[in-house]
């Protein structure tokens, strides 16, 4: 599964967590987790390096040395702000945050 460029999950309901396996994926480019019943990803999500599109609900800090993320989705989600790590993806060009009702503020 190494040559996998991408994986949807989502609407996974019974899949709480994703193995530390998922690291070894290193062809991924799109990451699918929206409305998925994963509720943290593995530390091993940052030797996704070629990891471009990502869509979860709950964000790990680790996601900030995703270099070349250029597409993060983070709708639906209950986060209060916008996690530090964030600021740190240079390539980021979309950042959705749609129905975050929590969100109360972003980093000037």
């Amino acid at each position: 599964m190494q040559a996998l460029q991408e994986l949807n999950l989502s609407k996974t309901v019974v899949l709480t967590d994703l193995p530390e396996a998922i690291g070894n994926l290193i062809n991924l480019t799109k990451l699918d987790l929206s409305f998925s019943a994963v509720g943290s990803l593995p530390p091993s999500i940052r030797k996704l390096q070629n990891l471009q599109v990502l869509n979860v609900t709950n964000p790990p800090k680790e996601i900030g040395s995703l270099g070349n993320l250029v597409e993060l989705d983070l709708s639906f989600s209950v986060i209060l702000s916008l996690p530090f790590c964030v600021e740190r993806l240079q390539n980021l060009q979309k950042l959705d945050l749609s129905w975050t009702k929590r969100l109360t503020n972003l980093p000037e």
